[in-house]
């Protein structure tokens, strides 16, 4: 799973960029790292690999990668504060997603969806 946040795409607000993070339902259980600091941009561009952090010595080490059918909810936070509009919807401007099939060289985009309580999630296939 990968997830990818363009600052140069942001909806109007004020987002401060000194510190940028991505949290999961696919990794966030209780008592563990909830949030993953995003660093190095290429240009303007933040990505998550799932597979980077995930698994046995990693910061993530309770973590599987998700199964075919998961609903991965997730958001991105600007030094603390969600990426929501002034609804408290979680905005999707500039965000990407993608997934990558167990043997695949390249990821495949992902449609990025809001459910029930605006969050905003990927279907894994």
């Amino acid at each position: 799973m990968q997830l990818t946040i363009d600052t140069s795409k942001l909806i109007p607000g004020t987002w401060d960029m000194s510190k940028i993070t991505v949290t999961s339902s696919v990794w966030a259980l209780p008592g563990a790292l909830a949030e993953v600091q995003l660093t190095n941009p290429v240009g303007s561009v933040y990505t998550f690999n799932l597979s980077q952090y995930s698994g046995a010595g990693k910061a993530l080490s309770h973590s599987g990668l998700p199964s075919s059918g998961t609903k991965a909810v997730f958001g991105f936070l600007f030094n603390g504060k969600p990426y929501r509009d002034t609804s408290n919807v979680a905005a999707t401007g500039g965000v990407g997603a993608a997934t990558k099939a167990a043997g695949a060289v390249a990821y495949t985009a992902a449609p990025v969806a809001l459910n029930a309580a605006n969050d905003t999630y990927i279907t894994i296939p």
